[in-house]
């Protein structure tokens, strides 16, 4: 596969005509803070992806509008089958010669590109099932993660014929190289084109300069090559066929090709026909030999030590029996310019440089000694007796003979610590093996922290005896490579160090390709080799599994000073480190009431092998204290892991008052009268002798009172006392401010027909009206004082409808109970009232709605705002009733409604802020509360216009929808109201009038403007937070 880097450039000015002649520096920068996932697309099917309206936005919250791409560095289009809308949609259906990997840096703009930004994906396009060339193999470094990447592999196998002259002539008939059918996957450098990805070290896309690039390559079948051995410059492979390929510098006939050309960056067959049991080659000395099914060995490349062991010494591109007679072998070691087999009876059989001698045939050598396997690297060896001892010979410069010396053996020597062994695999200048249990040990040089003992004053020193493998690990096998050692665990997972690897001196896992699970490993000069295992199951057994990490792991600071009711956002990032795909992700707030998402690519989203998202989280609060809570990322079947949320809410005062206006009728506004007001007047206290202090929030009922939670967590209500519910009666039926003591401390309130609030304790209690089961206590009679709802816990926030209960738990799910009678209130489906809660469904009926942030409920129907950004209804809609949530779309019905954190149900309308500080509103709009101008209901939001209509509302931190009304507050604290105004309920000063479009509300008396941190509505009222 070819590699292409492209760069998206938007409003370059040299290429796009939409974009004005303005400095980046003129606007707010767009930051890339919901980076876009790896994208693949296969040849053949349509492939569409549309930039999520999160990807790129300003620190208010302003998203791009505007997007364009060109290729970098030439600054060509696109490729031809590729487009790219000016909204952000790319589409387009590759051919087979589209396969590559395209690195895209995507540059956006806001509006009129005043404010511009850019940020990078890849996208992978490979070919059909079944056929084609793969993707590059490469390391990549990622906080000290490796990911394995796959070889140049799939093609035509040995079996179905090959080149029939592949000597590179430069005749052409022989210029496409076959592709071996297996499956190999590698990481490291590409120097001799030794991971077989098609190009040779110095390409200038391929080489050492990409050895870094991430770019996953999975999707191939089964692997076929059953065997692979790599070197310094070479690497051949065994198919299920058994076929020689051969792959990297063709010096001195090292591919046994038949010919001598500089290299092959593909697996090229070898010549002979002959078919083979097991293949090594050697790390630096152009040679390879493979035992053939009958036992013969069979060498070609360099014969400058007599390696071939043919007698002639004369180098050969053709496989060459080595003179053995009629002994044959069963085992085989490969040596820089030596070999050593073993025969059936264990036997040790050596040709070329082995020990301190050899010979160029195959000779007797540690006659007396039996071994069960042998391996061999640069210029010592090492064999497997039955009774576990392992024995080596050859130089021992660094220890690496492992019996306590230093000494060059001629013959084989016994490692000392009488440990038992079953199984050895010698490096360059240092030797691994396995023990009982697969418990790993080491011993020779220590100098890139290859035997795996740790850091710190060892390194740079040798061991010259075994040493244990930090970690505690069982491995199923071990490879030494030249200054690193890999091993394999029995489920399939790569765990490496020495050079190359940032680990500490211990074993450091690797990231592997999504399903595979591998049967062999082979390590060299630079480069890891896998091949996966044939067959299913493989027989190395386990199954490949995701694992989440979340960074920062903690995050302090997050704090709120006041008047500001919210912190900066702290970005928080998730990556799959595990072997496989994550299914959907979700992500939780332990403490809704002090955090809250903003935006957030991680929710739903599925992430690859070293895939990764983000999401931001924000402080928020009203009252002085610590605040503290958990971050969550988890999905099915995978382990969840957490980050820690700390800081501080200060400056907030401890006599936060209220201000209101409009209907009074009831003595809602406690104002010490039950006059109307037109312009906010000052709440007063229970007595009515002051101005009250202390509030936290407030919740205007349906049925003529008003209840607000205090700052201490106490409940206090007023207002119209229906049936004596609030306590006993001051003036004819109508009370002052009366403490409702048996909610206890509470976290949440919510008043309509009925009360409910959440405790402390994640508990939920309910007093008043109870007809359909809306308390919970699974009756239906009235209640004067708080009973608990039965089996709901956890809950973070409560709301009511005029008949129904809804909670929100911490786990992202709610619960509602009381009367749905087939109107849908309860979001469960079901049609059906319920006495007990039930768990809103999610789309369509299915599963669960989770993720959720945040509710409202109004009259008749809930609204949730998912982590994602999107909002869901249920209840009573513009159309009907709706008996489990649905999705709100985007603005004319086009796609959805994304970006929210907030959302304000009204009495038939609803309206949600979105992260950009824009306000959007749907539903009925007869008095203008949709906020967009017009008097026109709405099946789908329009967004709320400014005060004059010919902007947009901007800069919202906050908003409230009742009634038949909707407010807002904007970062300089101004309230801005729309809607009915029969009583004064826009606080404006004037009555009966409505407005389609934002009024500021006035100060209090009537002197100047309001300025306040939070707004709530009631049937005609409006209440200010100061």
């Amino acid at each position: 596969m070819s590699r292409i880097f492209v760069f998206f450039q938007v409003c370059a000015l040299a290429v796009l005509a939409f974009c004005p002649s303005v400095s980046h520096a003129a606007g707010q920068p767009l930051n890339y803070v919901n980076p876009i996932p790896a994208q693949m697309a296969t040849v053949g099917q349509a492939y569409n992806y549309t930039i999520p309206e999160d990807t790129f936005s300003d620190e208010y919250g302003t998203y791009a509008q505007e997007y364009d791409a060109t290729l970098s560095p030439s600054g060509d289009p696109l490729p031809a089958w590729l487009a790219l809308s000016l909204g952000g949609t790319f589409s387009g259906t590759p051919q087979t010669g589209d396969v590559a990997v395209l690195e895209i840096e995507v540059h956006a703009c806001t509006e009129s590109c005043y404010g511009q930004g850019s940020g990078t994906f890849t996208l992978t396009v490979s070919a059909a099932s079944g056929g084609g060339s793969s993707g590059s193999s490469h390391i990549v470094t990622d906080q000290s993660r490796f990911r394995v990447r796959k070889y140049f592999g799939e093609g035509v196998s040995s079996a179905s014929g090959g080149t029939t002259d592949p000597v590179d002539d430069g005749e052409g008939d022989d210029e496409e190289p076959v592709v071996g059918a297996g499956t190999m996957w590698g990481i490291g450098g590409n120097k001799f084109g030794i991971l077989a990805i098609g190009s040779p070290w110095d390409d200038p896309n391929l080489g050492e300069a990409a050895v870094l690039t991430p770019a996953v390559m999975d999707g191939m079948g089964s692997a076929v090559f059953n065997k692979v051995s790599i070197g310094y410059m070479q690497g051949c492979g065994i198919d299920g066929a058994g076929a020689a390929w051969c792959w990297g510098a063709n010096v001195e006939g090292a591919l046994g090709l038949g010919g001598d050309a500089t290299w092959y960056g593909v697996p090229m067959p070898v010549v002979g026909g002959h078919t083979f049991a097991s293949i090594g080659v050697a790390d630096n000395s152009n040679n390879a030999c493979a035992l053939d099914t009958s036992g013969v060995a069979w060498c070609w490349g360099s014969n400058s030590y007599g390696q071939l062991g043919d007698g002639s010494g004369a180098e050969s591109s053709t496989p060459v029996q080595a003179q053995s007679g009629a002994t044959r072998f069963s085992k085989l070691a490969v040596f820089t310019g030596g070999t050593c087999a073993l025969d059936s009876s264990g036997a040790m059989w050596c040709w070329g440089r082995y020990g301190s001698g050899g010979t160029d045939v195959p000779a007797a050598y540690g006659v007396g000694h039996s071994f069960m396997d042998i391996s061999g690297h640069h210029v010592h060896g090492c064999g497997v007796k039955t009774d576990g001892s392992i024995w080596c010979w050859g130089q021992n410069s660094n220890g690496q003979l492992g019996d306590g010396g230093y000494v060059d053996a001629e013959n084989p020597v016994a490692v000392s610590g009488g440990i038992a062994f079953a199984s050895v695999s010698v490096g360059q200048d240092h030797t691994c093996a396995l023990a009982a249990g697969g418990v790993a040990y080491c011993w020779g040089s220590n100098w890139s922290n290859q035997l795996g003992i740790g850091d710190g004053a060892v390194v740079g020193y040798d061991s010259s005896t075994p040493a244990a493998v930090l970690g505690g690990h069982s491995f199923s096998k071990i490879v030494a490579g030249d200054q690193r050692t890999c091993a394999l665990k029995s489920n399939g997972s790569l765990w490496c160090w020495g050079d190359g690897f940032a680990s500490a001196g211990e074993p450091e896992a690797v990231i592997m390709p999504e399903g595979k699970i591998f049967g062999s490993v082979d390590v060299s000069s630079g480069v890891v080799n896998l091949v996966g295992n044939p067959g299913a199951p493989p027989s190395i057994g386990g199954t490949p599994t995701a694992e989440l990490s979340i960074s920062p792991a903690s995050v302090t600071g997050m704090n709120v000073v006041s008047p500001a009711e919210t912190g900066s956002y702290a970005t928080f990032t998730v990556e799959n480190v595990g072997a496989a795909a994550s299914p959907a992700l979700a992500t939780t707030l332990s403490n809704t009431t002090s955090f809250e998402f903003g935006a957030n690519a991680c929710s739903g989203q599925t992430l690859a092998i070293g895939g990764t998202c983000n999401m931001t989280v924000r402080p928020k609060a009203t009252t002085n204290g610590g605040l503290s809570g958990t971050l969550t990322v988890s999905a099915s079947g995978i382990a969840p892991d957490s980050a820690t949320l700390s800081g501080t809410a200060s400056g907030f005062a401890s006599a936060d008052t209220v201000v209101a206006w409009g209907y009074n009728g009831d003595g809602e506004l406690n104002d010490g009268t039950y006059d109307n007001q037109l312009d906010p007047v000052q709440m007063l206290n229970v007595d009515w002798s002051a101005t009250w202090t202390g509030v936290a929030a407030i919740s205007d009922s349906t049925a003529g009172y008003v209840c607000s939670r205090m700052n201490n967590g106490s409940v206090w209500c007023w207002g119209y006392n229906d049936a004596g519910m609030l306590g006993p009666d001051d003036i004819d039926g109508y009370v002052k401010p009366f403490e409702m003591t048996s909610f206890g401390t509470v976290t949440s309130l919510s008043a309509n027909g009925h009360i409910c609030a959440v405790r402390t304790d994640g508990t939920v209690w309910c007093l008043g009206y109870n007809d359909y089961g809306e308390l919970g206590d699974g009756t239906t009679d009235f209640s004067e004082t708080a009973v608990q709802v039965s089996g709901l816990t956890g809950a973070s926030q409560v709301v009511t409808g005029f008949y129904y209960t809804c909670a929100l738990k911490t786990d992202g799910t709610v619960w509602c109970l009381g009367q749905d009678d087939g109107q849908g209130y309860l979001g469960d489906g079901s049609g059906t009232s319920s006495l007990v809660p039930v768990q809103v469904a999610g789309e369509g009926g299915v599963g669960y709605l989770t993720n959720v942030t945040q509710i409202s409920a109004s009259a008749q129907h809930t609204c949730a705002v998912r982590s994602d950004g999107t909002v869901w209804c249920w209840g009573n809609s513009l159309f009907g009733w709706d008996l489990f949530p649905v999705q709100v779309s985007g603005e004319g019905g086009v796609g959805f409604l994304t970006g929210a954190v907030e959302v304000a149900a009204g009495y038939q309308h609803t309206c949600a802020r979105k992260s950009d500080g824009t306000v959007w509103c749907w539903g009925h709009n007869e008095s203008g509360q949709l906020g967009d101008g017009s008097v026109n209901n709405s099946a789908t939001p329009v967004q709320v216009l400014d005060e004059t209509g010919g902007g947009v509302l901007s800069n919202v931190i906050a908003i409230e929808a009742r009634g038949f009304n909707s407010c807002a507050v904007r970062s300089d604290y101004s309230v801005w109201c729309w809607g009915d105004n029969n009583d004064g309920s826009l606080g404006n000063g004037e009555s009966g009038v409505s407005s389609s479009l934002p009024v500021r509300v006035i100060g209090i008396n009537g002197a100047g403007y309001l300025e306040a941190r939070d707004v709530f509505l009631g049937w005609g009222t409006g209440y200010a937070l100061q």
